[in-house]
Order: C-alpha cells, then sequence, then structure tokens
C-alpha cells in the first residue's frame, strides 16, 4: 500500500513536470518559429534592397554619363560664344581703326 501510495505520488510529480515541460517546449518552439519568420522577413527584405540598390547605381551612372555629355556641350558652346564674340570685338575694332586713318 506504502509503495503504492509512493508511486502514485511520483507519477504525479512526473506528469505536472512533463506537463510543465510541454508547455516550455511549445512556447520554445513558438518563439522559435517567431525568430525564423523574422530573419526570413529581414532576409528578403535585404534581398529587395540589394536589387534597389544595383538599380540605383545604374540610374546613377546613367545620370552621371548624362551630366558629363551635357557639361562637355556647355563648354563646347560657352567656348564658341566667346570666340564669336572675341572675333566681333576684333572686327569692329579694325573697322574703328580703320575709319580713322
Amino acid at each position: 500500500m506504502l509503495y503504492d501510495k509512493r508511486n502514485q505520488e511520483l507519477m504525479e510529480r512526473d506528469t505536472a513536470l512533463l506537463k510543465k515541460l510541454e508547455k516550455e517546449t511549445d512556447e520554445f518552439i513558438r518563439e522559435q518559429m517567431k525568430l525564423f519568420h523574422l530573419e526570413y522577413e529581414r532576409h528578403t527584405n535585404m534581398n529587395q534592397l540589394d536589387g534597389q540598390l544595383s538599380e540605383l547605381e545604374g540610374k546613377s551612372s546613367a545620370f552621371s554619363r548624362s551630366v558629363k555629355k551635357t557639361t562637355k556641350k556647355l563648354k563646347d558652346k560657352y567656348y564658341r560664344t566667346l570666340f564669336f564674340i572675341l572675333f566681333i570685338v576684333l572686327v569692329l575694332l579694325t573697322i574703328g581703326y580703320l575709319t580713322r586713318r
């Protein structure tokens, strides 16, 4: 009888401990699943950001080439205009010099 009572107490204690461990295990698994899901989202977001970064780098290099071309065109136009103005000034000075003689 004493033996059965002791076994009953041990079984109840073991059952309570087992339920507690099952609950902790379930919580641990849920937490790990949340962490896995967050890591997956982070990884997905990083891949999207990498794609956006490469797209922006492509646009940036295209814009840089466009700026270089425009700058070169403006420089050429500036020097052409400057040369034309100097030519007109030279012609006017020559005409002024020749009319004074």
